[in-house]
């Protein structure tokens, strides 16, 4: 299916209507992405700048900035915003995890694993934390048999984790 920005906006805009405060703004941040996919970036971040005033009580407003901060480039910048956010929100595995992506994309081995420990300390089975284990062991210390151990145990937390499925394949084309 071809990605549709607009009908993804007009949904995120209708969901801002949700009674609930925080799925309200979830869907304030889920628009954002829209932005990114349109190569919007400046009226992404002054949004994302707008959001984390208005939220900076929600863990989703450091990872929304961390990622942005990620996606252009700065990854200096989105490893201090998650260093600062697991700091403020120490028991939320997510935080961790997406630091560990950060690392992965550094290469920074020894920083993405001790991430990576500090997320399975706080959620064993985190689903997203094994797919990062499966890719530094797909990529950054390629060791086929770990990456598939690491892929499966991603998809034994949550069984539909399409991105887990497809790397683990991946791996047994490339053995």
């Amino acid at each position: 299916l071809a990605r549709e920005p607009e009908r993804a906006a007009a949904a995120f805009d209708g969901a801002e209507k949700d009674a609930d405060p925080r799925r309200a703004a979830l869907a304030r941040l889920g628009a954002l992405t829209t932005l990114v996919e349109q190569h919007r970036y400046a009226e992404a971040d002054a949004r994302m700048a707008d959001f984390a005033r208005a939220h900076a009580e929600l863990p989703e407003t450091a990872l929304a900035q961390a990622w942005l901060a990620s996606f252009a480039g700065d990854h200096p910048g989105a490893l201090e915003i998650l260093r600062v956010g697991e700091a403020r929100f120490p028991s939320d595995p997510r935080l961790p995890t997406l630091a560990a992506h950060v690392h992965f994309l550094r290469d920074d081995r020894a920083a993405m694993q001790a991430a990576l420990a500090r997320a399975f300390a706080l959620a064993p089975d985190y689903h997203l934390a094994w797919y990062e284990q499966g890719l530094f062991h797909q990529f950054s210390e390629p060791d086929g048999a770990a990456a598939i151990a690491a892929f499966d145990r991603a998809l034994d937390a949550r069984a539909g984790f399409a991105p887990a499925r497809m790397q683990r394949a991946q791996v047994y084309y490339d053995l």
